[in-house]
Order: structure tokens, then C-alpha cells, then sequence
């Protein structure tokens, strides 16, 4: 969704929304979703001073998939396959739901400005706010020799014994501040054309 709303003839209102959800073809529990919206204002349009303030605000939530695992079969000369060839259904899920997640939250602030003194000196300066939160936990599945062998030893009747490791989590909370300004000069100087651009990143 993208709509924009003018106040004045140089300034105006604009809003974006966004959602997003989907699952994982022949894959139990699996699943993504995520929504953001963003307003921004701006003043000055068609000036030669403008600023523009932009807020960003997405959150994302998803089950993480290591799919199946895999099997060695029982022969002179191992071979590795996945499970799903030895009768195990594609949909089965190996890890821990909901404790196996990948969630995220992003807040960013972005603020710009510019000036255009005359036709050959511009200046600019953009600078962003921004908080980043995450966290991250998945499980692992593995078969081994006790799977490896009720899988092939050809009896229906048996029930594979499949190990899962669940992996630690990470839980990650960054947040920063950059300004990037330049200051642009572009008048001919011997009638010779030329750009002079001056500028920091902090």
C-alpha cells in the first residue's frame, strides 16, 4: 500500500504498508510472515532547501527448516541419502516449535536535508537512527546408525529413532546513529569543467 497526501503546494504526507505470509510447499509447521509500515514528510519540495523524514518500523517472524536428515544405507559401500527416500514423509518437521524461531524488529529514523545555494554549490546531509533487534534459534536433526539401520532393514514395523540437537540462541540488540553530509561544487573554472565534492561518514 502507498499512499500520499499533499498539505501544501511544497510539502506533503505519504505512507507505506506492507504485509507478507507464506508456508513451504509439502512442509508441516514451516511458515514466514512479516509487516512493516513507514510514514515519511516532507517540506520544501521543488525548493531549493528540502527535508524529507522517513520512519521505518518491520517485524518479521519465521520458523526456521534444516529439513530432513540423513541416512547411511546398509551396504559393502555406504551411501548417504536423505530419508525422505526411505520412506519418511517430505512434510515431517524435526525441530521444536515454537522455541525454534527467527524473529526480528527494526525501528530506523532517517532524516534529510538539502540546499542548493546557487546553480553550482549543493549541499546535502542524510542521517539515520536505527534499532535493531533479533533472535535466532534452530534445531538440527540427525540420523544415526540405529535410524540409519531401522530405515533400511526393511521392516515396516519399525520406528526410525532420529537424534535433534537444538542449537543454542543467539539474541541480538544493535543500535546506531550515521550522518553522511557533502558539499558539492561544480562552477567551471578556467572553462574547464569541474566537481569538487567534499564530505564525511560518521
Amino acid at each position: 500500500v502507498d499512499g500520499n497526501l499533499p498539505i501544501s503546494e511544497t510539502s506533503a504526507f505519504r505512507l507505506n504498508f506492507m504485509a507478507h505470509q507464506n508456508d513451504t510447499p509439502d512442509r508441516d509447521v514451516v511458515n514466514s510472515k512479516r509487516w512493516a509500515f513507514a510514514p515519511s514528510i516532507a517540506f520544501g519540495i521543488g525548493t531549493n532547501t528540502r527535508f524529507t523524514a522517513t520512519y521505518l518500523h518491520q517485524e518479521e517472524d519465521r520458523i526456521p527448516d534444516y529439513g530432513v536428515p540423513i541416512a547411511v544405507t546398509a551396504s559393502t559401500t555406504d551411501i548417504e541419502v536423505p530419508v525422505t527416500e526411505l520412506g519418511v514423509s517430505r512434510s515431517t518437521f524435526y525441530g521444536f516449535a515454537p522455541t525454534d524461531a527467527d524473529n526480528a524488529n527494526v525501528d530506523t529514523l532517517t532524516l534529510k536535508f538539502a540546499h542548493d545555494a546557487n546553480e553550482f554549490l549543493k549541499f546535502t546531509s542524510d542521517t539515520k537512527l536505527g534499532s535493531y533487534q533479533r533472535f535466532y534459534r534452530q534445531s538440527i536433526a540427525s540420523c544415526p546408525a540405529v535410524c540409519s539401520a531401522a530405515l533400511t532393514d526393511g521392516n515396516p514395523l519399525t520406528i526410525p529413532t532420529t537424534s535433534i540437537t537444538p542449537r543454542g540462541g543467539i539474541d541480538v540488540d544493535t543500535r546506531g546513529i550515521q550522518n553522511v553530509s557533502t558539499l558539492l561544487f561544480t562552477k567551471p573554472l578556467g572553462g574547464m569543467r569541474n566537481e569538487l565534492l567534499v564530505g564525511w561518514d560518521v
